[in-house]
């Protein structure tokens, strides 16, 4: 027997018992790992779990390191989706949300900077 799912399915629980804290950063990283693990156990056939994570992971710590990061990953699977032996083709729905997402994720121009102008 295989332990692998077994330990990648207990991992999963406490990441997401750990997402529950008060904690934005570490519950941005949790969310973020959660999302990878996910991933990687896909023979369960969870496809929206990984989005649904960094999706969270972008919304508990916008405009950081972290959230690009997580959109990176969440932008990946979404192309991923949509990718056949035809090509990739994202509905306009999906595109959208992909562009709102991205601005969420990104840094914003520090404010200092523009304050002293």
């Amino acid at each position: 027997m295989n332990p692998a799912p077994f330990i990648t399915c207990e991992l999963l629980r406490s990441f997401t018992k750990f997402c529950g804290k008060s904690f934005p950063s570490d519950a941005s990283e949790a969310y973020m790992l959660t999302g990878m693990a996910y991933e990687s156990i896909d023979e369960l056939k969870l496809w929206s779990l990984p989005e649904v994570y960094y999706q969270s992971c972008i919304r508990t710590y916008p405009h950081s390191t972290q959230a690009e990061r997580c959109y990176t990953r969440f932008e990946e699977n979404i192309y991923a989706g949509y990718t056949g032996s035809s090509g990739t083709h994202l509905p306009s729905d999906v595109r959208t949300k992909l562009q709102t997402l991205r601005e969420e994720a990104q840094k914003r121009p520090n404010q200092l900077a523009i304050s002293l102008r």
